[in-house]
């Protein structure tokens, strides 16, 4: 079930088929919510750490199917991410991603650039969804570190920071926070 093949799937070129097995039937995974490759250990050594002031972000624009898709998977079936005649006579004028889409990509962002360096884990996340994400519009997320302190209990660094995803029009999405713990000795498994 690990291989991937790039190729043409539901969404056409933009998408990395990844089987899964869900129940009965494989469902197959946008690239867009495909992990990407971890880094190897010398590549790790290489990449910044999480210091205060430190900045990271990406840009992201998703079709109209790209967002039915994802609201689809996560059991989202307001029409607002379905239907495009019914979103088009709403006060947003078109289909909007569901919030779990901006906040989903902000909290893998996190994750993922928090672990570049060592082992960790996500111990709080908060959201305000504050505007909408609309089709193709290119999105912006980001995260800054506001704050690094060593934690005894449990032991690491405790990482906080404050995280945005904003429109092509520099407007608010989501605005977070978020605490991440690096761990100090290898992780236990």
């Amino acid at each position: 079930m690990g291989t991937q093949a790039r190729g043409q799937g539901l969404l056409g070129e933009n998408r990395l088929d990844v089987p899964r097995r869900n129940g009965d039937h494989l469902a197959l995974i946008p690239r867009s919510f495909a992990p990407p490759r971890g880094p190897t250990p010398s590549e790790r050594e290489k990449r910044p750490r999480m210091n205060v002031g430190d900045t990271f972000e990406r840009r992201l624009r998703w079709s109209g199917a790209e967002i039915a898709e994802f609201a689809t998977l996560v059991g989202d079936h307001n029409p607002l991410h379905h239907d495009e005649l019914y979103a088009s006579q709403t006060r947003f004028g078109s289909l909007i991603a569901s919030g779990t889409q901006p906040v989903a990509y902000l909290m893998a962002m996190c994750g993922s650039q928090a672990t570049r360096e060592r082992p960790g884990v996500g111990l709080e996340f908060n959201f305000k969804l504050v505007g909408p994400a609309r089709v193709d519009d290119e999105i912006l997320f980001r995260w800054e570190v506001v704050g690094a302190e060593a934690s005894e209990r449990p032991r690491g660094t405790l990482i906080s920071l404050r995280g945005e995803a904003l429109g092509s029009d520099g407007k608010p999405i989501v605005t977070a926070t978020a605490k991440t713990l690096l761990f100090t000795a290898p992780a236990r498994t």
